[in-house]
């Protein structure tokens, strides 16, 4: 094999997990500032952003988990058509479950306080 094509696919591979990396940091940036404001008092603008925090994360979160983490999927995929489980299978079965139930209270919370929102 060539070891400069070596090289080449080696950086292409990399520049594609950085862009991947610098993606989901850009989407993820605004739920850590919902952290900070949830566990920290008297910050600006908190009663404006403290309720639509769980809506603005949940549309963050979408893509983050489905079309970011879409090679995670792929390879849990492959995996299980030959039968095993792999590092990919952990991620997309650990993701997707907190998503799930991330998701399952976020409704269940809206369902109970509809008056609120």
């Amino acid at each position: 094999m060539n070891p400069h094509k070596e090289e080449e696919k080696r950086k292409k591979e990399t520049q594609y997990r950085k862009y991947k990396f610098l993606r989901s940091l850009l989407l993820s940036i605004p739920m850590l500032i919902f952290m900070v404001y949830d566990f920290t008092n008297g910050l600006p603008y908190a009663k404006l952003l403290m309720p639509l925090s769980a809506m603005i994360s949940l549309v963050l979160a979408i893509p983050i988990q489905f079309i970011i983490g879409r090679d995670f999927y792929q390879g849990a995929r492959s995996a299980l058509r030959i039968k095993t489980s792999n590092m990919f299978s952990l991620i997309a079965i650990g993701t997707s479950v907190a998503f799930i139930y991330s998701l399952y209270n976020y409704i269940l919370f809206y369902l109970q306080n509809r008056s609120l929102i």
